[in-house]
């Protein structure tokens, strides 16, 4: 049990990484800890440690740090909290995971790594990667593989790589997207969720005939989403988001990372689907547009229907 909680804990502090990375510029990342009795001592040091996304603390103590860790990595402003001293940060970070076994090796030395940066639920020196084992990470391990199957090996194969439990709702992946996606598609499916708890599947860039996935499968609503982000606001943007989103899916999530008058970007959503509808053309790929849910920069919404 403490192997898959661990797991299970290094694949969605992946996708925290990721996740963090588009606003690495605004905010440091701030270590918590649960702050209960069950807290460790030694976890207890390195509660409240902050710094920048790219110190090197990060490299190796980014949480998980220790069997059943309940440890965290959140972005704070950097106009609220003052940066920690790197080197402090570090010593408190090895003074935490340094257990010496009889022989002197230092057992927790394995906790020492990044998830997110490194791709893998397990280090690569860790134990149960036996002599001869494939040594998968999060993108490398391919059901099937005639290499040798160690324990770690078999947790990944049957462990969703990325699970997030949103405040009401689920987002969650079985085939990990790309890593320049995976950001703003984990933003945009966290706010459906927490708003209407959904539960939501990232879907994987292909499918098994290698056409293009949509981004998202939505369970809740049993329909398949595409998600699309402007940052520019100007009329042509729009309607390269909704044409092109219209190849994936017949419904469009458009979320404004931008501040955008919102009667003129309703209208020009609406114009794009009764032009794009009317036009569907000779590709195969082009769909119907049944729906474009709106989400602004403000965290307003709404949704457009064809109609």
């Amino acid at each position: 049990m403490y192997e898959y909680n661990f797991a299970v804990a290094s694949a969605q502090s992946a996708g925290k990484w990721h996740e963090f990375s588009e606003y690495a510029d605004r905010y440091y990342l701030q270590y918590r800890t649960a702050k209960d009795e069950k807290v460790r001592e030694e976890h207890a040091i390195l509660d409240g440690i902050t710094l920048p996304f790219d110190d090197k603390f990060w490299d190796e103590f980014f949480p998980p740090n220790g069997w059943n860790c309940r440890c965290e990595a959140i972005q704070v402003s950097k106009k609220r909290y003052e940066p920690s001293n790197p080197s402090e940060a570090l010593a408190r970070g090895r003074s935490a995971t340094y257990k010496p076994n009889a022989d002197g090796v230092n057992k927790a030395a394995i906790f020492r790594f990044n998830p997110g940066k490194e791709q893998r639920i397990f280090p690569k020196k860790h134990p149960y990667f036996p002599k001869g084992c494939g040594d998968f990470g999060l993108n490398q391990y391919v059901a099937g593989s005639n290499k040798p199957i160690c324990k770690a090996c078999k947790i990944i194969n049957n462990l969703i790589l990325f699970d997030i439990s949103t405040k009401r709702g689920r987002v969650y992946y079985i085939n990990p997207q790309p890593e320049h996606e995976l950001p703003k598609n984990v933003k945009t499916a966290t706010f459906l969720a927490n708003t209407f708890s959904y539960k939501i599947q990232l879907l994987k860039p292909k499918n098994i005939n290698g056409v293009k996935n949509a981004d998202s499968y939505n369970e809740t609503l049993n329909i398949y989403q595409e998600y699309k982000v402007n940052r520019t606001g100007s009329k042509r943007s729009i309607e390269d988001n909704i044409r092109d989103g219209r190849k994936q899916s017949s419904y469009i999530v458009l979320r404004f990372d931008i501040d955008i008058d919102k009667d003129f970007a309703l209208q020009k959503i609406s114009d794009s689907i009764m032009f794009l509808n009317k036009n569907i053309g000779i590709d195969p790929n082009n769909k119907i547009i049944e729906e474009v849910f709106v989400i602004f920069n403000n965290g307003e919404y709404t949704k457009i229907k064809k109609e």
